[in-house]
């Protein structure tokens, strides 16, 4: 810890009790829970598991999966027409929800944390007395007994994730791989792998990395986000804290050094921390620093000594952070940094982050999954490094209204990263009609503030009309971000055809 700012955390405010009462687990996370293994070559007929919510990104990561490790699968999911006819899923039994879908013999029933208690095939599985589990009870129950693997933190654990799965299968590892976002050349964010090792993307909603025991977690910056399951700061900080305590003595906790709350989290771990950062008093830095158009270059360091060069093909200082945490992982799953410099050089990346979709009228057209303030100004800076001196627009859609109301101003100044602003209805995300009224007032609040920082914002009424906006405003040489987490990238695909061409 030497030449480290010292961390001080009163332990005794850790309130646990909160735990008890709001995360309310199906299955207790202390408790051992028999783990998930791949179906046994004799097995006939193979096990069966069927996916309630199949077609979200991490329920499809699962269900790659399990047909991958010889499960007959089947599943349902209101939007079943936006899973497509190609492996895993040509192979699965898809459908619209109906109790008469779920297998009466299933050994296992695993449902999307967007999938209410009220679902009919939901209560069918627990008339029928079924192994039913969520998501992450499932995630964990395959990391159970093996070396996990996991990244978490506000921002960052999708690419993170991704990068770390690229190195150790480029490495040989041929790791387990499950997150919630597609890297470019992947199916799905899923893979089956026959090695110890189970990589997984940590998300903190409701709790749901308390279901996960890593060996080696990497945790990015905390930062107030879901504000319908964290009402204050300090529920906040209590779930890191006790996802930091979840790791065993002989693991090891990579936390982000400038984090001031992983600061004071920090002491509660009982594995060995290590911190990763920009600073040059991190153990995982990066200095001499170059960013460019679409890539950065950087030289390792680790606790001071040079360990190599590094070339990373996607743009923004925030992904020679991620980049930072994923060696990280990969050197505390044995490999080495010359084998890692090679295969971070061949990273694709993930689809929605900075993605090119391709031409419009002559504007660049991408897509980008930011709808936090930190990632919205991370990702404008990346796109004035990568287009500098052409004019930006960012198609923006707000996610959840809760989240848009605690964050408006934050929001606004990162949204003024760019020159003119669409700003589109708020996607409400789990949250009910009676909040829509007041989603129509944050809509309009946020264009205002937008404007109040001196860029342009048109109050946009739907993801057609931010078709029509851009069809009137947008010049040849322009650039065009579509942003958000819900149904905007609607907008980048239905961009006439016969005017998109690939970058």
């Amino acid at each position: 810890m030497t030449g480290r700012r010292p961390w001080t955390y009163d332990t005794a405010a850790f309130d646990r009790s909160w735990f008890r009462v709001a995360m309310r687990p199906t299955i207790d996370p202390d408790c051992p829970c028999a783990p998930i293994r791949p179906a046994a070559p004799s097995a006939r007929p193979a096990p069966a598991v069927h996916l309630i919510g199949i077609a979200g990104s991490g329920m499809r990561s699962l269900a790659q999966w399990f047909v991958q490790a010889g499960w007959r699968v089947t599943g349902s999911d209101r939007h079943a027409d936006r899973l497509p006819a190609t492996p895993p899923f040509d192979q699965v039994a898809v459908g619209q929800h109906s109790a008469g879908h779920v297998p009466p013999h299933a050994e296992l029933v695993v449902y999307s944390a967007a999938v209410g208690e009220d679902n009919c095939e939901l209560r069918r599985a627990r008339r029928l007395r079924l192994p039913v589990l969520t998501y992450f009870e499932a995630v964990g129950r395959i990391m159970a007994g093996r070396q996990g693997l996991a990244v978490a933190g506000t921002h960052g654990k999708s690419t993170t994730t991704a990068m770390a799965a690229h190195l150790l299968i480029q490495g040989g590892c041929d790791p387990t791989v499950l997150l919630g976002a597609t890297p470019i050349g992947w199916p799905t964010g899923g893979r089956f792998g026959r090695s110890d090792l189970v990589l997984a993307e940590a998300c903190e909603y409701r709790g749901n990395f308390l279901h996960l025991a890593p060996q080696v977690a990497a945790i990015h910056r905390v930062e107030p986000d879901h504000f319908d399951c964290f009402a204050t700061q300090r529920q906040l900080e209590e779930a890191f804290g006790r996802f930091i305590t979840r790791l065993p003595r002989s693991g090891v906790v990579l936390v982000r050094q400038e984090c001031p709350v992983l600061q004071r989290l920090g002491p509660l771990a009982q594995a060995k921390l290590e911190t990763f950062g920009v600073n040059a008093g991190a153990d995982w830095a990066a200095d001499k620093v170059t960013l460019t158009a679409g890539s950065s270059r950087f030289r390792l360091l680790r606790q001071g000594r040079p360990l190599g060069w590094f070339h990373l093909p996607l743009p923004g200082a925030h992904n020679v952070v991620n980049a930072l945490a994923a060696v990280a992982i990969g050197w505390h799953s044995g490999l080495g940094p010359e084998e890692m410099a090679g295969a971070l050089a061949s990273f694709p990346g993930v689809r929605r982050r900075l993605q090119a979709v391709g031409q419009w009228h002559g504007a660049i057209v991408l897509e980008d999954y930011a709808h936090h303030p930190t990632e919205v100004a991370c990702a404008m800076e990346a796109l004035r490094v990568m287009f500098a001196g052409r004019r930006l627009w960012c198609v923006f859609q707000p996610h959840q209204v809760s989240r848009t109301a605690r964050l408006l101003e934050p929001l606004a100044s990162s949204l003024a990263g760019a020159d003119h602003v669409l700003v589109l209805p708020i996607y409400r995300a789990r949250e009910p009609e009676a909040t829509a009224r007041e989603a129509r007032k944050l809509q309009a609040a946020l264009a205002r503030l937008v404007e109040r920082e001196g860029r342009s914002a048109v109050l946009t009424p739907s993801l057609h009309g931010a078709i029509a906006s851009l069809q009137a405003r947008v010049r040849q040489g322009d650039v065009v971000v579509v942003m958000g987490a819900g149904d905007v990238w609607k907008v980048a695909s239905w961009l006439p055809k016969a005017h998109c061409h690939p970058v």
